[in-house]
């Protein structure tokens, strides 16, 4: 049965750093929670244009955009998935082709998209198995056109780990199929933990190593022949500049066309980091062109996940209730800070909800999954992406805050009958300096005993939530 989403009315105010020149607005449209506990809803998430796909333990759901709005049109289950309490573990989509993995079951699951559409309960064609796998075969997946790559790291340390690419057939996805080529890494020892992370674009193929030689690497493989052949061995490592032991470089990596996004979660202490590669000649050669970092600079595990859209990467901890959004600058990708934070309103979203476990972006939609919400049921956030200036979000809703930038007070003008249920003001660190609640007349905001810069000034009322950028000079 076709599932509808309420829209939650949430409007979100990101602000940018200070070198932007346009204020983005983010809308949390709907959420979705698992519905029971332990399923762990959310835990894996990948998307198409206006399909998402949402893993949780034992089935997994499609979400279509209709003209409804953002529906759940479709569950996915395994044929054979009775005791599959991991069937979920990752996801992936590229056209009209989802897989699904499994681990701890040594196989993948692929579904085709019906001629009538996603809908309803649904079963797969075709199932992806190898004889060389160990039990974590299917812990990270990714599809492109015609090809599927598996990981399968291992979790006992008792072998290096693989990585397998599958070619649909010429008889199509169906029926049991094994890998086409084992990918191959020349220096790999027990225990290194290939195939902990896996991604693909077009014809090149990135694998996670994150304990190789103890500080982790990354391994890329592209087509060498003109037929994918048994076995193949990486073109290039990358690895950290920077990089030191037990920094787990290569936990996660994302590619689209030349650039390729690697996490590094416990970089300085647990701080955690993502590093950007571009190439200019298919992988022949590749430059680290930046560090990607959070400004709150906590222990939060940044590059637990890393995903990449064109010009937009998405980076989340493990350990945190914030993804972070960087954007790519005009003058290309640089070592830097994100261009704005993501998170939810939500009370009952804790630090320990693993915000961002499940990641997936598009040019405007960004969908986050929390796996261990609510007692470890789930839930995912699902946002979009609207631009307004500053003072257009102003006269839009309910205030006029004004002088913006200014020396010391801002006034906070009322402009309908909406009382203000609560106000924060906070620093660039996101720490909150001033707490009012039930406004209901106009307010004074001094920051005059504040340092010059950036405050974020949140409003809440009765209907809605709005953040502002305000400057001091």
């Amino acid at each position: 049965m076709t599932n509808k989403f309420f829209i939650v009315l949430i409007i979100f105010f990101v602000g940018l750093n200070a070198s932007a020149q346009k204020t983005q607005t983010w809308q949390e449209l709907t959420t979705f929670d698992g519905s029971d506990e332990g399923e762990l809803y959310g835990m894996s998430i990948d998307m198409q244009d206006e399909i998402v796909v949402v893993g949780a333990s034992e089935k997994v759901n499609v979400l279509e955009k209709t003209a409804d709005g953002w529906e759940r049109v479709a569950e996915l289950l395994a044929s054979d998935g009775g005791s599959l309490v991991y069937f979920g573990t990752s996801v992936a989509i590229h056209n009209d082709v989802i897989a699904v993995g499994a681990d701890g079951s040594n196989a993948v699951y692929i579904f085709e998209k019906p001629v009538g559409g996603w809908s309803g309960t649904l079963n797969e064609s075709a199932k992806l198995t190898s004889a060389s796998a160990s039990t974590t075969f299917g812990v990270s997946i990714d599809i492109f056109n015609n090809l599927v790559v598996v990981g399968a790291y291992d979790a006992t340390a008792n072998t290096s780990g693989n990585a397998f690419i599958f070619e649909k057939p010429v008889g199509g996805w169906t029926g049991n199929i094994n890998e086409t080529t084992k990918l191959i890494a020349s220096d790999i020892n027990i225990g290194d933990g290939f195939g902990i992370s896996v991604a693909i674009h077009s014809e090149t193929i990135i694998v996670g190593s994150w304990k190789s030689g103890t500080l982790g690497k990354a391994y890329v493989y592209t087509k060498q022949e003109a037929e994918w052949t048994d076995e193949i061995t990486e073109v290039i490592q990358l690895s950290a500049s920077d990089g030191e032991a037990d920094n787990f470089f290569g936990r996660y990596v994302s590619i689209d066309n030349n650039t390729a996004v690697i996490g590094a979660h416990n970089d300085n202490d647990g701080i955690g980091a993502a590093y950007v590669f571009e190439t200019s000649d298919n992988w022949s050669t590749a430059s680290e062109v930046a560090k990607l970092t959070s400004s709150l600079n906590n222990s939060i595990y940044l590059g637990w996940r890393t995903n990449i859209f064109k010009e937009r990467i998405t980076v989340a901890g493990h350990a945190s209730k914030i993804v972070y959004v960087f954007d790519k600058p005009t003058t290309g990708w640089e070592t830097t800070t994100e261009s704005f934070q993501l998170n939810s309103t939500d009370a009952a979203l804790l630090e320990t909800s693993r915000y961002g476990w499940g990641m997936a972006n598009s040019d405007d939609i960004i969908v986050v999954g929390a796996r261990e919400y609510n007692n470890y049921t789930g839930k995912i956030y699902l946002y979009e992406k609207g631009a307004v200036g500053i003072n257009e979000l102003n006269n839009r809703w309910l205030t006029n805050i004004y002088p913006n930038p200014t020396h010391g007070t801002i006034n906070i003008e009322r402009l309908n009958n909406e009382n203000i249920t609560k106000l924060m003001v906070l620093d660039i660190t996101g720490k909150i300096i001033q707490d009012k609640k039930d406004i209901e007349q106009n307010v004074i905001i001094d920051l005059s005993e504040y340092q010059n810069g950036i405050y974020f000034i949140k409003i809440q009322t009765e209907k809605q939530i709005f953040t502002t950028k305000v400057i001091k000079q």
